[in-house]
C-alpha cells in the first residue's frame, strides 16, 4: 500500500539558513519549497502551487509577514497560513492573526515536535477545506445538471441549449486562463431559469427568430433578474446569482471576478443563440464583435476560438437506434403530425433525452426514423460506421 503524499509547504524567510535548517529537520514529514522574500514566494505559489501551508517569518524587509500572509489569504484562500517569528510581543501576534487570518503563531526558536504538529494540523485544515469545497461543488453541479436536463425535456426551446452554453463557457474560460470555473459553469446552466415564467409560445418565437411584440420583448429582458432572485435563495450560490444578475458584466461595484464571468456568460449565450438561428461560427464571431452588442474584444476572441473548436463537426443522418450522447441535433424533432416539439435544434443529446426519443419512437409517436445531427471530432470512417 503506497504512503500518502507529503503535504507541500512553502517556507518564507529572508534568512536562508533558517529555511534550509527547517527543511532538513522536517523533510521526512513535509515536501518543502523555500523562498527568501514575499516576491519570490508569490513566484513559487504561481509556478509550483498549490501549497497546503505557507510558513512565513514576521520580520522581513519592505513587507512584514502579516501583510504578506494577508495577501496570500486573498489570492490563495484554501492555503493554511502559519506565522514564525522571534518577536515575542502581543501586538505582533494580534496583527498577524487579524491581518493574515493566521492558523497558528509560532515563536523562534520553535520546538521541532511543536512545529511538526502545527504544520500537520494546518495541512489537515487545507485538506478538509478542499474536500468540503469539492463535495459542495460536485453535489451542487450534479444537482443543477439534473434539474436543467429535466427542464430541457419539458421546455426544449428555453433550456435545450443550456448544456452547450456551459461547454462553451468552460472552454472559453480556459482560453482566458480562468481557474476554478465551477461557479461560472453553474451560472451558465441556471442562467435560463427565468424562462419558467415566460409562456412557451413567446420562448418558441424568440428561439426561431420570429418578431416579438414590445410586451414579449420585456418578458424576455426580465428573465435574468428572475433567475438571479431564484438562485440567490440557494445557500452558498450567491456568487452564482451575482454572475447571472442583469448588468453584472458592467457593474463597477461588483467583484472583478464576477464581472469577468458575467461578460463571458453573456457573450457565450449570445454566440449560441446565433448558432441556433443558423449562423456559421465566423458569422457568429462577426456579430459578437459588433460594438452595439457591448462585448469586449478579449471575451469575443475567447468565445469565438472556443466556439469554432466546439462546432467543428460534420452533419450526418443517424438512425434513432444509433444515436449517442454528445451528438447535437441539427433539426427540431416533433411528435407525429408535426405538433409538439420533443427536442429542439441545438440540443446536445444526453442519456435522458436519448431515452425520451427511443420511447417516442417505440410508441410510434415520432415522425422520423433517422435524425440529422452534428458529430464532433469524428473521422469519416467513424461517421460511416455510425450511419451504417
Amino acid at each position: 500500500m503506497s504512503r500518502p503524499a507529503k503535504a507541500r509547504v512553502l517556507l518564507v524567510d529572508d534568512e536562508p539558513l533558517v529555511s534550509s535548517g527547517l527543511r532538513r529537520m522536517h523533510q521526512q514529514s513535509f515536501d518543502f519549497v523555500c523562498a527568501s522574500s514575499p516576491e519570490e514566494a508569490f513566484e513559487r505559489l504561481e509556478a509550483d502551487g498549490p501549497f497546503a501551508v505557507v510558513v512565513s517569518d514576521y520580520q522581513m524587509p519592505k513587507v512584514n509577514g502579516a501583510e504578506f500572509l494577508s495577501e496570500v489569504a486573498e489570492r490563495y484562500p484554501d492555503t493554511s497560513r502559519v506565522m514564525l517569528t522571534g518577536q515575542g510581543n502581543l501586538e505582533t501576534a494580534v496583527e498577524a492573526v487579524n491581518r493574515g487570518s493566521i492558523f497558528r503563531f509560532l515563536m523562534k526558536p520553535c520546538d521541532p515536535a511543536l512545529f511538526r504538529k502545527v504544520v500537520s494540523d494546518a495541512a489537515e485544515q487545507y485538506r478538509l477545506r478542499r474536500a468540503e469545497r469539492d463535495l459542495m461543488r460536485n453535489t451542487v453541479k450534479g444537482a443543477v445538471e439534473v434539474l436543467v436536463e429535466v427542464m430541457a425535456l419539458n421546455n426544449p426551446a428555453a433550456f435545450g441549449r443550456s448544456r452547450r452554453v456551459q461547454r462553451l463557457v468552460a472552454a472559453a474560460a480556459r482560453e482566458l486562463g480562468l481557474e476554478s470555473t465551477w461557479e461560472l459553469e453553474t451560472a451558465s446552466l441556471l442562467s435560463q431559469l427565468g424562462f419558467v415564467a415566460i409562456p412557451d409560445v413567446v420562448v418558441e418565437r424568440a428561439a426561431t427568430g420570429q418578431p416579438l411584440t414590445a410586451d414579449q420583448e420585456r418578458m424576455l429582458e426580465g428573465h435574468p433578474e428572475l433567475a438571479c432572485r431564484l438562485v440567490a435563495k440557494i445557500p452558498r450560490l450567491q456568487t452564482v446569482a451575482a454572475m447571472i444578475a442583469p448588468g453584472a458584466a458592467s457593474d463597477g461595484t461588483a467583484d472583478v471576478a464576477v464581472q469577468v464571468a458575467a461578460r463571458l456568460l453573456r457573450a457565450a449565450t449570445d454566440y449560441e443563440e446565433l448558432i441556433a438561428l443558423g449562423a456559421e461560427p465566423q458569422q457568429a464571431q462577426a456579430a459578437l464583435a459588433d460594438p452595439t452588442r457591448g462585448h469586449d474584444a478579449r471575451t469575443v476572441h475567447a468565445v469565438a476560438t472556443a466556439g469554432a473548436e466546439l462546432h467543428r463537426s460534420t452533419l450526418q443522418a443517424v438512425p434513432i437506434a444509433k444515436l449517442q450522447t454528445g451528438m447535437i441535433l441539427a433539426e427540431d424533432l416533433r411528435a407525429m403530425g408535426g405538433g409538439q416539439v420533443i427536442l429542439k435544434r441545438g440540443v446536445e443529446l444526453s442519456e435522458s433525452s436519448l431515452q425520451r426519443l427511443r420511447n417516442y419512437s417505440a410508441a410510434g409517436l415520432l415522425q422520423t426514423e433517422s435524425v440529422r445531427v452534428f458529430l464532433r471530432g469524428r473521422t469519416a470512417a467513424a461517421d460511416a460506421a455510425v450511419a451504417a
